[in-house]
């Protein structure tokens, strides 16, 4: 192989190891119903855009039950870090809640849009929070009751209602959970705010990211990301850097 041609073809590898896997920054026209941008939408309520941020809107009727935006990834995804902007707040007690997980089902997401409990429409891999009782739920495919009745694993969080925060999910191929969630302006926080590490491996088979929310509350998301895991693309990286050095040398 030529050597430029060689070396051309490492610089491209490199470039795709490090491209972003999905983004959206929601910048676009304000809708009341719909997200645009190839996202779908189930439940009641209003999903769509408000000042350039996905907006799932149940106000103050608990008898909307799930309201959902989700978006095909086209294939199952470890090793990924998910980031954004969030920003929920509730309107009554009780069971309102807030889903973000990563590789759902669409069937699991639209099933039954309308129950007033806590559902597990969120289901994939991820997390359901209910800020109003201060807890945390971390749920997968398996999940088939209702999240603070069986879950992976449940704990406490405090969520201010219709505070910015940013949000980072960190899924390992060995299918480790760590999320963080942080103020705008603070200083991203070294130990996560919630770990899984699974005594019991979860199960995840789908190919969506979803948002969503549950009865009451208004939920906002910005700037979505999907970026593979650095330390990931490092050891690849110097593989290949390696790889590279031992064929020109034989050249």
């Amino acid at each position: 192989m030529n050597k430029n041609l060689f070396l051309l073809l490492m610089l491209c590898i490199s470039t795709s190891l490090m491209a972003v896997t999905f983004t959206d920054d929601f910048n676009r026209a304000n809708s009341t119903t719909a997200v645009g941008n190839g996202w779908l939408a189930t439940g009641g309520g209003t999903h769509g855009i408000s000042s350039n941020r996905m907006l799932l809107d149940n106000g103050t009727n608990e008898e909307i039950g799930d309201n959902f935006a989700y978006y095909n990834l086209g294939s199952t995804l470890t090793d990924v870090i998910l980031s954004g902007v969030m920003n929920y707040t509730y309107r009554g007690a009780g069971d309102e809640s807030f889903y973000i997980t990563l590789n759902a089902l669409s069937s699991h997401i639209t099933s039954n849009p309308n129950t007033t409990t806590w559902s597990t429409r969120g289901k994939g891999y991820g997390i359901e929070i209910n800020p109003t009782l201060s807890k945390y739920y971390v749920v997968d495919e398996s999940v088939t009751e209702a999240c603070h009745v069986s879950s992976l694993k449940s704990g406490s969080i405090t969520i201010t209602s219709a505070q910015d925060y940013n949000f980072e999910f960190i899924y390992r191929s060995n299918k480790t959970l760590e999320a963080r969630f942080w103020t705008i302006g603070a200083v991203r926080p070294t130990d996560a705010t919630i770990s899984y590490v699974p005594g019991v491996a979860p199960t995840f088979t789908g190919t969506y990211l979803a948002f969503g929310i549950t009865d009451e509350g208004t939920f906002q998301v910005d700037n979505v990301s999907i970026v593979p895991v650095p330390e990931l693309n490092s050891i690849i990286l110097a593989s290949l850097g390696l790889l590279a050095a031992w064929i020109l040398r034989k050249k």
